[in-house]
């Protein structure tokens, strides 16, 4: 099992902090397979990289 809990992530943009993700908590268990999908800018990368 895989699991992210309670993971926050900030960075800072030329003069403010962007909250990109806030309190984030999941789970995969051994055997499910999971895919991420979202817009452009919706915090795929973010979520991997976390």
């Amino acid at each position: 099992m895989i699991t992210l809990g309670d993971c926050s992530c900030w960075f800072k943009d030329k003069k403010k902090v962007v909250k990109a993700m806030k309190h984030m908590t999941f789970s995969v268990k051994e055997g499910e397979v999971v895919g991420i999908l979202g817009e452009n800018g919706a915090g795929k990368t973010t979520l991997l990289r976390a």
